[in-house]
């Protein structure tokens, strides 16, 4: 155990009050009531699986456009429960996006953030959630914008630091 460990405990015991700083990011969901495009790079799919949770708890009824970009499918870790929930949903739609292409997989493959570009023509009616590589952001943030998206109805934490 290191020192730490029961410095800590004997400073509970002798103050009783505890100051901790959490996560202060405004990327939280928003109920505008707008259509959403999630975009979730990778990783991202963690912080993008939370807003999916609350939009079904929420049997939220506006277009949502889920697009999950992976280096390969077998990253994709939840790919059949989203696909279900498409299925069960006619306003929810999954674009599984595979940035290398191989042979055993037959859907969209490429740079995630070309894909979406592609699909869509203005995005200015929509809320769109990021989340991925920070790097990624200011160039996918800049694209987005240049497609008509209002930074006032764009959403990822690392806007904070970009």
């Amino acid at each position: 155990m290191t020192k730490a460990i029961p410095d800590a405990v004997a400073h509970l015991m002798e103050h009783k009050d505890v100051q901790a700083k959490i996560g202060l990011g405004n990327a939280y969901f928003k109920q505008s009531g707008r259509p959403v495009i999630l975009f979730a790079a990778g990783t991202g799919f963690g912080y993008i699986k939370s807003i999916i949770t609350h939009l079904q708890e929420l049997d939220y009824q506006k277009d949502v456009y889920l697009y999950w970009g992976v280096r390969c499918a077998e990253d994709f870790y939840e790919y059949d429960q989203l696909c279900a929930w498409a299925q069960e949903n006619t306003q929810v739609n999954f674009i599984p996006v595979v940035k290398e292409d191989n042979e055993s997989w037959e859907g969209r493959t490429g740079s995630l953030v070309d894909n979406i570009l592609y699909d869509f023509d203005d995005f200015s009616e929509f809320d769109i959630y990021l989340a991925g590589r920070f790097d990624l952001m200011p160039s996918t943030r800049a694209a987005f914008i240049d497609k008509g998206a209002c930074l006032e109805h764009m959403y990822s934490d690392a806007f904070d630091y970009i």
